[in-house]
């Protein structure tokens, strides 16, 4: 019987504790406005580029067809965007992040980041694509046959 009045302090302490924060949502939709101001054409197009020059001489129209439609994806995404940042970040770390960006190197930071994630996508990751697949299929094969799934 004590359990139930004990449970009913810690319920009211933790509803009072969440209560007292400030929503993070509200900054999250602030931080990504800020942020896919730019940076949805350059992701596209880095995410596109190591392709896009092949595709096109090869086929008039398709790497813009396929910018087109990443495009179309990426904002859909982004708008799901603002209540992920409200589940990590606090209202207060949302602002100070928001701030960073408006600063010089914040400003450079955020007009250069995705052609520093395309560089390092097609220097980087790309080239270990094929050993990575061809490791990740050797280990599911070893994996599968010590339980015997497949032979």
């Amino acid at each position: 019987m004590r359990l139930v009045p004990a449970l009913a302090v810690i319920f009211v302490i933790f509803a009072s504790s969440a209560s007292a924060q400030e929503p993070a949502l509200p900054e999250a939709q602030k931080l990504v406005e800020l942020l896919s101001t730019s940076l949805l054409d350059d992701m596209t197009s880095q995410m596109l580029k190591p392709m896009s020059a092949n595709l096109e001489a090869s086929f008039q129209g398709l790497f813009s067809e396929l910018e087109r439609i990443t495009k179309k994806y990426v904002a859909q995404g982004l708008e799901k965007a603002p209540a992920i940042y409200a589940r990590y970040f606090s209202a207060s770390e949302l602002r100070d992040i928001a701030a960073f960006y408006k600063t010089p190197s914040g400003s450079k930071a955020l007009s250069l980041m995705p052609k520093v994630m395309g560089d390092f996508s097609g220097t980087v990751l790309v080239p270990l694509m094929q050993p990575m697949q061809a490791e990740m299929q050797t280990a599911m094969q070893t994996v599968l046959r010590k339980h015997n799934v497949i032979k």
